[in-house]
């Protein structure tokens, strides 16, 4: 079994992103997270799950308690030893606190919302990091032993690609 969770909240709302999503507002994700419980609680079966993929939104947009919440919710599933665990971040919202909090609970994979390395693109489309940003939070993952890391990164924003 796979399981796709989705986290609509977002700090900040990018001008490209076609998603479903929200802006934090920490009224919201208390209510969200506990319908998502009862949701799982009601339909999961106990079929062994081989892929957890958490993404958005930005899931790393919940504060360190909310997402300990989402991972205890989530812990339910039976998994199978070689499961892959996502978990999909904006780099401004993880630091090393949060690498820590998704070590814990078994994430071995992050896929990175990077977009661009270059600072005007970046600023076109509304996100909030620099290059160097996304060189610190790679290290940060690499030193807590998360090495599977993948990056979104938009090709050809301002050139045709047929070219």
């Amino acid at each position: 079994m796979y399981i796709y969770i989705h986290i609509p909240f977002c700090t900040s709302i990018c001008s490209y992103c076609d998603f479903p999503k929200l802006l934090y507002n920490k009224r919201y994700i208390q209510n969200y997270l506990s319908s998502l419980k009862r949701e799982i609680l009601s339909r999961y079966k106990e079929e062994e799950v081989v892929s957890i993929y958490i993404g958005g939104g930005t899931p790393t947009s919940l504060d360190l308690e909310e997402l300990e919440y989402l991972f205890e919710i989530i812990s339910v599933f039976k998994r199978n030893g070689d499961i892959e665990f996502t978990v999909e971040s904006n780099v401004e919202s993880l630091d090393l606190d949060k690498i820590k909090l998704l070590k814990r609970y078994g994430v071995n994979r992050v896929s990175l919302g990077v977009q661009s390395f270059q600072e005007n693109t970046l600023k076109e489309l509304n996100r909030k990091h620099t290059k160097e940003d996304v060189f610190k939070v790679v290290k940060d993952l690499k030193e807590e032993e998360i090495f599977n890391i993948s990056i979104d990164y938009i090709y050809g924003i301002h050139s045709n690609i047929e070219e």
